[in-house]
């Protein structure tokens, strides 16, 4: 009876020695797990110079199988600027100033390129679909950020002046498309970088969270649900992943401009797919987000119909900042 008493505390003896060692080199407990407040914010008075990049593929198909397909990038440089701290509520007030672009579109029938740097080339002011990227050029207004990263307003002296001059314009298609590259949903696409991804809580690796978001694929409103999972810690920046496994079009659009075609058409239905990987500084902004999209698109121009599939990229990076 001696014996065993000591052989099985011998095995206990060993076990706790055992399950210590563990704790010492190597078992985490969830204690141990590194936690991250992945947190949205600017530093004040610190100009932070983006450049926004659409690069994008089409095909469409018409019912009479009929085939187009065309190519499309358009580039915007900009300045994101805060000229103050956040308000009592937690709100940040942020500068957008719109430097230059460069738009380039090139199908079977056309290959049209224009840079804002180059002052001597002429303005192809004809095409609409170039002049609804041309008129974001030179704008200057304001985004209001909530605590969580999202644009809660936009509003400016000279976009309102401007979106009142052109309200003006006689030609209702011109007019309306110019008017809904101006609009703050479509602002907010370009030039909002941060889309939403924050966490709204503290994270630790592969935490997942869900968020909306909306994005403009050849020129048309898809909105769904992101699944966002941060894929944790390196080289001074947080990662963060996005799926977008269903974005839809909520309701028939009209007025849709076929860049390649230079025609209106109406779109009936879309949906499309999609990843974002996103890093972000420690202190608080992006410094870079790439957008990878598929989408398939329905619609018809007069009584013709289609099918578009869209191959799309967007991304965001930040190339510099300098101090006011």
């Amino acid at each position: 009876m001696r014996i065993i008493t000591l052989f099985l505390l011998f095995i206990s003896i060993g076990s706790i020695s055992y399950s210590q060692d563990d704790t010492k080199t190597g078992g985490k407990t969830v204690e141990d797990v590194p936690k991250y407040d992945v947190s949205f914010n600017l530093s004040q008075l610190v100009y932070h110079i983006y450049r926004f990049t659409e690069t994008t593929k089409v095909k469409r198909v018409f019912e009479d199988s009929t085939v187009n397909e065309y190519e499309k990038t358009v580039t915007h440089w900009y300045n994101v600027f805060v000229p103050g701290p956040v308000d009592d509520n937690g709100f940040l007030l942020v500068e957008v100033k719109t430097d230059s672009m460069e738009y380039k579109l090139t199908s079977n029938d056309l290959n049209l390129y224009y840079t804002t740097t180059d002052f001597e080339m002429d303005l192809p002011l004809n095409y609409i679909d170039f002049f609804t990227s041309y008129v974001q050029y030179g704008q200057t207004f304001n985004m209001l950020y909530s605590p969580y990263g999202d644009v809660s307003k936009i509003d400016g002296d000279q976009l309102e002046s401007e979106k009142m001059q052109y309200a003006k314009t006689h030609d209702e298609t011109k007019r309306n498309q110019i008017l809904y590259a101006l609009s703050n949903n479509r602002l907010k696409f370009s030039f909002d970088v941060p889309k939403g991804v924050y966490p709204p809580f503290e994270v630790t690796k592969d935490t997942s969270w869900n968020s909306e978001s909306e994005f403009f694929v050849c020129n048309v409103p898809l909105s769904g649900d992101l699944v966002n999972t941060f894929k944790g810690f390196s080289n001074n920046e947080y990662h963060i992943y996005s799926k977008m496994d269903n974005l839809t079009l909520k309701s028939p659009i009209e007025n849709v401009i076929l860049p390649d075609l230079d025609k209106n058409c109406i779109i009936t239905s879309g949906v499309a797919t999609g990843e974002i990987n996103t890093d972000l500084h420690t202190s608080g902004n992006v410094k870079y987000s790439r957008a990878k999209l598929k989408a398939i698109l329905t619609g018809k121009v007069g009584n013709y119909k289609f099918n578009q599939i869209v191959e799309t990229t967007y991304t965001w990076d930040l190339i510099g900042k300098f101090q006011y």
